[in-house]
């Protein structure tokens, strides 16, 4: 079988060399013990970047912005910031409007400082005891929120 959308190639361009990037996320970025966290494979499949995971299961978007306010993030040499959060917001019935609040402080600190944001989806998580219909339909508002404020 076509094993690509499980595990997609990932190729680092010579315009990356050199760039430090910082993570930021819950679980799915911390990665589990039986698997290899996007984190990870972007470190191994760049070797020529460095990367800086902060991390921790079962945290929300305001632990995240915790992270980093009041950091100067450009002094410390950081380039990029790739930001995955919000299922955990979700799955604790938080509003969209709430996890939009926080990722807007992490991205605007991020842009003011000159660093290029880049967000990733909430992966699929309805196989979880707490999903409902109606937690999808705000994981789903939460990912359009994600796209249009990585833009401003």
């Amino acid at each position: 079988p076509d094993n690509r959308l499980a595990n997609p190639e990932i190729q680092c361009g010579q315009e990356f060399e050199g760039r430090k990037v910082l993570i930021l996320g819950d679980s799915i970025t911390v990665g589990t013990p039986a698997g290899t966290s996007y984190a990870e494979r972007l470190a191994s499949s760049c070797p020529r970047m460095q990367f800086q995971k902060v991390a921790q299961g079962g945290v929300e978007t305001g632990w995240m912005y915790n992270q980093i306010k009041g950091r100067n993030l450009t002094q410390q040499g950081f380039d990029d910031l790739i930001i995955l959060g919000g299922v955990n917001n979700l799955q604790n019935g938080k509003s969209v409007a709430s996890i939009e609040d926080s990722l807007n402080l992490i991205y605007n600190q991020a842009k003011q400082q000159g660093l290029r944001v880049i967000a990733v989806t909430v992966t699929p998580w309805k196989g979880l005891g707490s999903w409902t219909p109606a937690k999808q339909q705000n994981t789903d508002e939460q990912t359009k929120i994600s796209a249009k404020l990585t833009k401003l």
